[in-house]
C-alpha cells in the first residue's frame, strides 16, 4: 500500500505532520516551575515494547502492544480554532511503560508556549511515519474525520490511537491533565492448520488451489475520532469496553481484507500421500522440508531472524479494518480457497462468532451516524453470523497470543506440538465455518470458529 503523510487542514493552513518534529516542540522540562507549570501526560494504552521502523506494524498475532513513532497534540479554544499544534516524535523510543490504571506507554511534556485563561480541547492523535490517513474539513473539532486511502480492493487499513481531554485555564494556575489514546481500529486474523488441497483438471491445463482470501460483507472508507472515554467517562482511562462503530460512508459490498499466498507457507502445492491435504512432511517421515516461515528478515549485518513464528504447518493472515456495522442477513467474514487470480473458488468457510460471545443489540451500539455519535435509530440484534465490527476489538480464528519473533541469528523456533493457550492453529480440512473471539487487551478479543 503506498502511504502518503498525515495531512491536518486547519483553517489557518495545511500542516504536514512527520516523525521530523515541528518548529517549536512540546519538550520535557522547558522554563516552567513551580504551581503554574502547563503539562500534559500523554498515554497510549495496551503499549508494548516492540520496536519498528516500517509505517504501520503488521497484525501478526493479538498481542497487546502498539508500534507508533508520532503523537500529535493540537489544542484548540471551545469553538475548534487551532491554538497550538505539536508533534511528539520518536514515540517509542522517548515514551516509558506505565501499569497504573491500565498498561501502555506515557510521556509528560510540558507545553513552550503558556494558555492564557480560559476553555480549550486538547486531541492527540498516534501513528506511524508515512501514513495513509488525511484529515478533512478547515477546523479540528471534537469529531474529526480521517480519510483512509484505500489499496485496490483491500481495505489497507493501519492502526491508529487517539484521544482528547477538555481544559479549563485559570490565572496563575498550572495543569497536568492525562490524555488516554485508545486504539481507532478494529483487528481481524486468522490462524489455521490441515490446509485442504485442491486441484481440477489435468496436470498442464488444470487448476490448484492456492489462495486463501478473507472477505468482508461491507467496508467504511473514512474513521471518526471521536466519543473518547476521557470525555464519556468521569475515571479517565478506565472501563473501555465499549461497541463503538466510528466508520463513515460504509458501503455494502465483498470486500477483500487480505490474501494468504500459500506458495509462501509450502514449497510445493502438493499432495504425494493422498490425505487429500497440502503436504506439510516430505515423503520421508520425520524430513519438514515442503513448509516454511514466510516471516524471514535480514538486519543491517545480513543476520535472518524471523518476524514471527508459528506452529509447522500452520497459515497466518491478519490486517487493521476500520468498523462498520453488520449487514442484516448476510455473513460478516467469509473465507475462499481459490486459484492463484481468484477467478475459481474450491471451497467457502463462514467465520462466526464464538459460542462465548453474545451478539449486540442495537442499545449496546454507539454509531457514527453521519454528524454525531449515538444509538441506531432502527432496532436490530447481531447473530454468530451477521456482526457488527467494533473499534479496539480483535477478531481471530486460532490462538496466536504473541508474535513470538526471533533475535537475529535465531533460528525459527517453529513448534511442532502447539501450546493451545498461547500458539493453536485450528485445522480446516473439517470445516465449512469459522468462529471468531474477542480479546480484552484490546478491549475485547473474538475467537472465532471454523466449521
Amino acid at each position: 500500500m503506498k502511504k502518503s503523510n498525515l495531512l491536518f487542514m486547519f483553517a489557518a493552513g495545511a500542516l504536514m505532520l512527520t516523525a521530523c518534529g515541528n518548529d517549536d516542540p512540546i519538550a520535557d522540562g522547558g522554563n516552567q516551575s513551580g504551581n503554574d507549570a502547563q503539562q500534559i501526560v500523554l498515554q497510549v494504552a495496551n503499549g508494548g515494547d516492540a520496536l519498528t521502523t516500517r509505517a504501520g506494524r503488521p497484525l501478526l498475532s493479538s498481542e497487546a502492544k502498539q508500534s507508533i513513532e508520532n503523537v500529535q497534540v493540537i489544542i484548540t479554544t471551545a469553538d475548534g480554532t487551532v491554538v497550538d499544534h505539536q508533534n511528539v516524535a520518536k514515540w517509542n523510543t522517548e515514551s516509558t511503560p506505565y501499569t497504573n490504571n491500565g498498561h501502555g506507554r506515557e510521556k509528560i511534556i510540558t507545553l513552550e508556549k503558556k494558555l492564557a485563561a480560559g476553555s480549550y480541547h486538547i486531541y492527540a492523535v498516534g501513528h506511524s511515519t508515512g501514513t495513509a490517513y488525511t484529515h478533512e474539513g478547515a477546523k479540528f473539532g471534537p469529531n474529526a474525520i480521517i480519510t483512509m486511502t484505500k489499496s485496490g480492493e483491500a481495505t489497507a487499513a493501519e492502526e491508529i490511537f487517539a484521544g482528547s481531554v477538555d481544559l479549563t485555564v485559570k490565572d496563575g494556575e498550572g495543569f497536568r491533565p492525562t490524555i488516554v489514546l485508545h486504539r481507532q481500529v478494529a483487528g481481524i486474523f486468522t490462524y489455521m492448520s490441515n490446509i485442504p488441497y485442491y486441484h481440477e483438471g489435468d496436470a498442464t491445463t488444470g487448476v490448484t488451489g492456492t489462495q486463501l482470501r478473507l472477505f468482508a460483507v461491507a467496508n467504511s472508507p473514512k474513521l471518526v475520532l471521536g466519543n473518547f472515554v476521557n470525555q464519556d467517562l468521569t475515571a479517565n482511562g478506565t472501563n473501555t469496553s465499549t461497541n463503538v462503530i466510528n466508520g463513515a460512508e460504509q458501503a455494502t459490498a465483498k470486500t477483500l481484507v487480505y490474501t494468504i499466498d500459500l506458495t509462501k507457507w509450502f514449497k510445493e502445492i502438493k499432495d504425494a500421500n493422498n490425505d487429500r491435504l497440502i503436504d506439510t512432511y516430505a515423503t520421508v517421515e520425520g524430513q519438514f522440508d515442503n513448509w516454511q516461515n514466510p516471516f524471514k528478515k535480514t538486519d543491517s549485518e545480513g543476520k535472518p531472524y524471523y518476524e514471527a513464528s508459528f506452529v509447522k504447518g500452520s497459515v497466518f493472515g491478519g490486517e487493521f479494518i476500520i468498523p462498520f456495522k453488520s449487514v442484516v442477513a448476510n455473513n460478516t467474514f467469509i473465507l475462499e480457497m481459490t486459484n492463484n487470480d481468484g477467478s475459481h473458488t474450491f471451497q467457502t468457510w463462514v467465520i462466526k462468532l464464538g459460542a462465548n460471545d453474545t451478539p449486540a443489540n442495537s442499545k449496546d451500539i454507539t454509531i457514527w451516524d453521519g454528524s454525531k455519535f449515538s444509538t441506531p435509530t432502527e432496532t436490530f440484534t447481531d447473530t454468530a453470523y451477521s456482526y457488527s465490527v467494533f473499534r479496539n476489538h480483535l477478531y481471530g480464528v486460532g490462538t496466536k497470543v504473541s508474535d513470538g519473533g526471533t533475535k537475529p541469528g535465531e533460528p525459527d523456533p517453529d513448534p511442532e506440538k502447539p501450546d493451545p493457550d498461547k500458539n493453536d492453529p485450528t485445522p480446516i480440512d473439517k470445516k465449512q465455518e469459522l468462529t471468531l473471539r474477542v480479546n480484552d487487551n484490546w478491549e475485547i478479543i473474538h475467537h472465532m470458529e471454523i466449521e
